[in-house]
Formats: structure tokens, sequence, C-alpha cells
């Protein structure tokens, strides 16, 4: 068997094994009950876990899970679609990882192309209401851990890639700052909590 055949082998493989935690990833962006959030965060990813998106970087469960709530209440629906004809992919661990977490911790980092439409219906939203962002979403599954419903480890950095988005933040001390305040708000209202 060629490396290429083995390497498609090995990706279908991993997308099997991973089917569940990737159905449950996408439906913390589409579920309207924040209990449902809750238990996808608490069975598939590490408790010190991070998230980052353009926006924002936020540290710990507890507060990924004031960022998914909070979108609850602002978005009237969200629909999250793998990208059929882009394949996921996996990357090695024995190349850098870019999110400061140690190589040796992770098990493999999932890359799932994606596309998100948030519908927006509210009248004080002054832009357009339906935003279509394509991207692609990066987990980082944590090599040390692993539970009934995340046999393969839990996830240690969720990711969100913006592709067609002209609005992109590099500077990750910046975002930190845009998160902590964000969560502070989101806490303040409890914005999404049932």
């Amino acid at each position: 068997m060629t490396s290429r055949k083995a390497n498609i082998n090995k990706e279908k493989n991993s997308s099997k094994h991973y089917h569940d935690l990737i159905e449950n990833i996408f439906e913390l962006y589409t579920t309207k009950h924040s209990t449902r959030q809750n238990d996808i965060l608490t069975s598939y990813y590490e408790s010190n876990a991070t998230f980052e998106d353009p926006f924002v970087v936020v540290e710990g469960i507890n507060n990924i899970a004031t960022q998914f709530h909070s979108l609850i209440p602002l978005i009237n629906s969200i629909q999250v679609h793998r990208k059929e004809s882009i394949p996921i992919r996996f990357k090695s661990t024995s190349t850098d990882s870019g999110h400061g977490h140690r190589d040796e911790n992770i098990r493999e980092i999932i890359i799932i192309p994606n596309v998100q439409i948030y519908k927006i219906e509210h009248k004080w939203w002054p832009f357009p209401k339906e935003i279509v962002i394509e991207g692609e979403t990066h987990l980082s599954i944590s090599m040390s851990s692993s539970s009934s419903s995340s046999p393969f480890g839990k996830i240690i950095y969720h990711h969100d890639i913006w592709i067609n988005h002209p609005f992109t933040n590099s500077i990750k001390i910046f975002k930190k700052m845009t998160g902590f305040i964000m969560n502070f708000i989101f806490h303040f209202f409890k914005l999404g909590e049932e």
C-alpha cells in the first residue's frame, strides 16, 4: 500500500472515530438550550480548554460556555454545515500547533472546513439579517484525557478561523481583553442562561 493510500485510509478511519464529536461541537452553535451546551462542553472539553475566534480568546469551560450561551438571545438561528467538497484534515502533532499548548500534550488536530449561517432578525440590528461565514474549525485533542463520550481524548483548544470575513485580529492580548470584557457583560446580564 502506498503512503498516499495509507494516509487516505487513516483520514477515513479518523473521520469515523470523531464523527460524534464533530456533530456535537456543531450543536454548540445551533442549540437554543444552554443546558445542552453545558453537557457538550463537559463531555468533550478539558476543564482548562481554550476557545479562540477572530474576536476573542477565553480559557476554561465556564468562560467558553458563556460565549456560546450569549448566542442564544442574540442570534435568532444558526446553521453549521461541513463543507463536503473539502475533506476533514488531521494535523500531525509533530508540527507546530500554533496555540501555545505543548505539542506532546496533543494527540492530533482536527481541521473541519465549514459554513456558519447566522440569522439576526432583531429590529435594533442595523446590519444584514443573514451573515454567512466560511471558515475552518481547528480542534486540538488532548493526549491525557478521555471519557465514554469522547474515548479518543478531549478538546484542549478550539480555534475558529474565518476565511471570508474581513475582520481579523492577530494580536492575542487584545482578543483576551475582549473575551474578558464580553464574559463579564454576559455573566452580569446572564445572557442565554436557563
